[in-house]
């Protein structure tokens, strides 16, 4: 590479971290064990989902585990395991925290506070990574 397209190329760079635009994370898939999180529309009512924005699910690492893209109607989100078959921790270990967040392009990744749905006994109803579970989503909400 010359010197002057190095040069362009982290002016470029630095143009985007200074417009503060955000790239879309990177997820974990197929992994070989997930559980699922329902998504019905009347749980993400009063939120600012558009069309086009993914709902992300994140490990306590910070670890990107499962992804969905948001329609406008309900839907299921997979949350990937960790594949043991890499040397990294790429998905949820058992017991780890769920946390998940929305992506809109050109903006930050915003929290979201996940409230689980508990009036059915086949639905996990705490917020911990189980593999092969069901869960359902009674709520979410803007949360940090």
């Amino acid at each position: 590479m010359t010197g002057r397209c190095r040069c362009i190329g982290l002016l470029a760079c630095g143009l985007l971290v200074a417009t503060g635009a955000h790239a879309q994370p990177t997820c974990a898939f197929r992994t070989g064990r997930n559980a699922t999180l329902l998504l019905p529309a009347d749980a993400l009512q009063g939120l600012d989902l558009r069309p086009g924005d993914l709902l992300l699910a994140f490990t306590p690492e910070g670890r990107c585990a499962g992804q969905i893209r948001w329609e406008g109607h309900s839907t299921a989100l997979t949350l990937w395991a960790d594949d043991p078959m890499t040397p990294e921790k790429d998905g949820y270990a058992v017991g780890d925290s769920l946390r998940l967040m929305r992506w809109r392009p050109g903006t930050p990744l915003l929290p979201l506070q996940l409230i689980l749905a508990t009036d059915r006994a086949y639905w996990i109803s705490i917020n911990r990574y189980v593999p092969d579970g069901l869960y359902r989503a009674r709520h979410l909400a803007p949360g940090s």
